[in-house]
């Protein structure tokens, strides 16, 4: 989480879901990180945030630049 929050700077706050959606009902940050398994569970409320879905693959590989990549085109002026 640390080193997603440097990567794409001050614009964006990050939460990881830990409870399968429920982290997603406080709208608390910009962006929230769902465990792919997980999204069969969120409400069509819930998937209208903005949402990065992650593998196994992704945490065993440390894989955060293809996020941070995708929200620096999204937060371009």
């Amino acid at each position: 989480m640390d080193a997603l929050s440097e990567q794409a700077g001050k614009n964006f706050t990050f939460v990881m879901d830990t409870d399968y959606g429920q982290s997603l009902t406080d709208h608390s940050a910009d962006v929230y990180l769902v465990y792919f398994g997980s999204q069969a569970n969120l409400s069509p409320e819930q998937r209208a945030q903005m949402i990065i879905y992650y593998s196994d693959e992704d945490v065993h590989n440390l894989d955060t630049h293809r996020f941070v990549d995708m929200l620096q085109q999204l937060d371009k002026k």
